[in-house]
């Protein structure tokens, strides 16, 4: 008897196909939970607050981002006096449809965000007190404009499975930070028109 020294066609394909089945079981979904596509929009709108923050520092001037429920989106623009700096720098996240004196970021666009982020909320936050606001505007400082903190909430899901996530901006500084996943809303006087 001679011996064999190699595999068969159908030994090889009863190997792969169980290591298919372990890889199916050990290998994790690529899907993003509600959380990370909230998350990952949150951390985009936070990059696009500190870019707005590092052109009013740049040419110490004044630069707005406005929020629109309507539209799921933002837009940044020079908000000074400056003729000169009317026209944005132009950069590889604005879009080739965007007008030169604004950089608009609606939330749909965004790569892989499959599940629905609305951006819902904007609050100039007192103590206790909140108001209503549509914007936020560095000053040449970095700071905003404002002496309060300014509350941002992106939301995620519908219904009762419905969560929110808070960007924060200091008023002194000007940087971000993010609050926690919650199911907390905000007070329906705080929301952009059109949510």
């Amino acid at each position: 008897m001679r011996r064999r020294n190699a595999y068969t066609l159908i030994e090889m394909l009863i190997v792969v196909s169980i290591l298919l089945v372990f890889a199916g079981l050990v290998i994790p979904s690529s899907n993003e939970t509600a959380y990370d596509q909230l998350l990952s929009v949150a951390r985009v709108l936070a990059s696009d607050l500190a870019y707005a923050r590092s052109l009013a520092v740049a040419n110490n001037d004044q630069y707005t981002v406005t929020f629109s429920g309507s539209g799921n989106s933002y837009t940044l623009q020079y908000g000074g006096s400056n003729p000169a700096l009317i026209n944005l720098p132009v950069t590889p996240f604005r879009s080739p449809t965007d007008p030169p004196s604004q950089q608009i970021q609606r939330l749909a666009d965004l790569p892989q965000v499959t599940a629905s982020v609305n951006l819902v909320a904007a609050a100039d936050v007192s103590g206790t007190l909140m108001t209503a606001v549509t914007n936020v505007q560095f000053n040449g400082l970095g700071g905003t404009t404002r002496s309060d903190p300014t509350w941002i909430w992106l939301a995620s899901g519908t219904g009762s499975s419905r969560q929110y996530l808070v960007i924060t901006i200091n008023p002194v500084t000007g940087l971000t930070s993010m609050g926690t996943y919650s199911g907390t809303a905000p007070a329906n006087s705080l929301l952009l028109a059109g949510t």
